[in-house]
């Protein structure tokens, strides 16, 4: 029916330096090339006396597309030469039950022979309840203790603050570690840590590390992170090699409970294997990041559908959907008169595009009314959820606008954009990063969601489904599916 061009853009494979012994090792380079790294440092321990919840290490990355602590960009292209570095993995900050404050953890880095250093720094030492009124900073900060107190503060580029106590209440909540992805919650409202961040630098699928531990009474640690406990209770120590913080400790001053230990910190350096770099240090392993068959190209127009590349889907019995073309170049899709008649195209389940890196281009309109017609990613042949990021055609909703849907862990997160319903066709983008999903239509940028976004590989899908007894129908002129 069409022009189908398939690029087949081979995936990139890497070699993987994992280092998560603490303390010095080295990173021996023979020829030179460009390198990207993942630098976490150890979390600090909690406080105990009602003690908060330890910061998280400090994390920077250099991964494209990819997010450093603190809400921070990923950092510039760091280029590596034949010499020795020095891979330094910091151990988290010890537990203790004889002082109020808890122990910070110590930096990682990356630092040459000659050259520019990456320097990861512990996440602060959470306070007590009986800490003084400054706290310690860090990568990120430490929670503060029960007493009225400001939570400790990260660093810029590498994690956040930790929460801050309002006030002084039975049972004696404090306040959560800061994390590399988000504040340290504020007691007594919230004890939990504030959250980490992913990254898929070793293994290609993300990991979560640096989530700030929780705060005595009831704090929930993330990423790693260690819980806050009630009294009399020791503090939760946190996963090694995440960075994460300790849990709070329950048992007031002096009742000899012991803070919750932070997480021990993680270098992971990584390189195209065609980047002409040899290295020893570490573990060494290999990944593949991205798939074959990256782009697809796809103009609608013709005498069918090619069904050796789609697939077509019909979920309303015996009721049957028709395919078309028009005299203005798109290709028609019409459903049969059923009520909540359904059917679509996709790629039977051909999952090729990543989650965290790729986009799909779609010039398509709509009928709109009595309608729901969505244009995107979906892992799912049967209907845009479960694992999915789309726009959707439909005046259901109210309020007259093209709506921006994201559907991760199989709840959908729904949001109008400021374009107005029409039968216009509509170019439309999809964008889906590391930490993200974006929707731009003509080229404006309308929605952005951090949160129900997609996990699992996806493919491109058309979905139409009339909400009457009435055929309807929708038009796809032009698709551009590429893998970032």
């Amino acid at each position: 029916m069409s022009l189908f061009d398939k690029i087949n853009l081979p995936p990139s494979k890497y070699k993987v330096h994992t280092f998560t012994s603490t303390g010095n090792t080295t990173f021996a380079v023979t020829g030179s090339g460009d390198i990207e790294y993942l630098v976490i440092a150890g979390g600090g321990a909690s406080g105990n006396g009602a003690g908060g919840g330890g910061g998280a290490g400090g994390f920077r990355t250099n991964v494209s597309g990819a997010t450093s602590g603190g809400g921070s960009s990923a950092e510039s292209t760091y280029g590596v030469t034949a010499q020795t570095y020095t891979i330094t993995v910091g151990a988290g900050g010890t537990g203790n039950s004889t002082t109020n404050c808890g122990n910070s953890g110590a930096n990682s880095s990356i630092v040459p022979a000659s050259g520019t250093s990456i320097i990861s720094i512990g996440g602060a030492g959470a306070g007590g309840g009986n800490a003084p009124a400054t706290l310690l900073s860090g990568g990120s900060g430490g929670g503060s203790g029960d007493a009225p107190r400001t939570g400790g503060l990260g660093t810029a580029g590498q994690g956040y603050n930790g929460g801050t106590t309002a006030s002084q209440i039975a049972p004696y909540p404090a306040s959560g570690g800061g994390g590399a992805g988000g504040i340290g919650g504020g007691a007594p409202s919230s004890s939990d840590g504030g959250l980490g961040l992913a990254s898929s630098i070793q293994t290609g699928s993300p990991i979560f590390y640096a989530g700030g531990g929780g705060g005595s009474s009831s704090g929930v640690g993330h990423s790693g992170g260690g819980n806050g406990t009630a009294y009399p209770n020791d503090g939760n120590d946190a996963t090694a090699n995440s960075g994460s913080g300790g849990g709070g400790a329950g048992g007031s001053t002096g009742s000899g409970a012991t803070n919750g230990s932070g997480g021990s910190g993680i270098v992971i350096i990584r390189y195209k294997t065609s980047s002409g770099i040899t290295a020893t240090g570490g573990t060494i392993s290999s990944t593949v990041v991205g798939v074959a068959n990256q782009r697809v190209v796809e103009n609608f127009s013709g005498t069918g559908l090619d069904i050796d590349r789609w697939h077509t889907t019909n979920n309303a019995g015996t009721n049957t959907f028709a395919m078309s073309d028009e005299a203005d170049g798109g290709f028609k899709l019409t459903t049969g008169t059923g009520s909540s008649n359904q059917m679509g195209i996709n790629f039977n389940d051909k999952r090729q595009f990543s989650p965290t890196g790729s986009v799909a281009i779609i010039v398509g309109k709509s009928s709109y009314t009595n309608v729901y017609t969505d244009f995107g990613f979906s892992n799912n042949n049967q209907s845009s959820n479960s694992q999915s990021a789309f726009f959707r055609f439909t005046n259901q909703y109210g309020g007259g606008k093209i709506g921006f849907l994201t559907c991760g862990a199989g709840t959908t997160e729904d949001f109008p954009t400021s374009v107005d319903l029409s039968t216009d066709w509509f170019t439309m983008k999809v964008e889906c990063k590391s930490s993200s999903v974006e929707g731009s239509i003509n080229g404006v940028l309308e929605r952005t969601h951090a949160t129900r976004i997609p996990t699992q590989k996806l493919q491109p899908i058309v979905k139409h489904q009339n909400t009457d007894t009435t055929a309807r129908s929708c038009q796809i002129k032009y698709m551009e599916c590429y893998n970032t």
